[in-house]
């Protein structure tokens, strides 16, 4: 049985540290488009922690999975360094170790908790945090499908 408080703590903590990954991130890039993205990646961790925290007082808060993911990842071409590249690379590694993490997690929470309610919320979270780890991947798929080419 798990136990669902303790779970969404780690929840809110896996959250918070993804948000301020990306925040921290999107300030100091020069791309414009890479920032706009860690931006919208960094509001959406932000919703996730709200979620869960409403999950914590016991409100209704139902998470909206079948919207789909506005953003794409943006072509990167030619625009950086091979240096640069390899920074952005290393960002993105990290990005989708975060993402991963955390969906392996809520997927462990939703196969273990009891109430059925609970069980889709952490579904749909797992969902939530695929959909951005696919967006980091196709996007380190792009940087380095460069990198390659150089």
């Amino acid at each position: 049985m798990v136990e669902l408080c303790a779970a969404l703590d780690e929840g809110v903590k896996l959250e918070r540290e993804s948000r301020s990954f990306y925040a921290a991130h999107a300030a100091k890039t020069p791309n414009t488009a890479v920032r706009s993205l860690l931006e919208m990646l960094a509001r959406e961790e932000a919703e996730h922690e709200r979620v869960l925290e409403a999950l914590k007082r016991g409100a209704t808060c139902p998470i909206n999975a079948a919207k789909a993911l506005g953003a794409k990842a943006p072509k990167i071409g030619n625009v950086f360094s091979s240096e640069e590249s390899g920074e952005y690379s290393t960002m993105l590694l990290t990005a989708m170790s975060f993402e991963q993490k955390t969906k392996e997690f809520y997927k462990a929470v939703a196969a273990a908790a009891q109430n059925s309610g609970e069980a889709k919320a952490f579904r749909e979270l797992a969902a939530f945090e695929q959909k951005h780890y696919d967006l980091l991947n196709s996007l380190y798929d792009e940087l380095n499908y460069y990198r390659l080419q150089t």
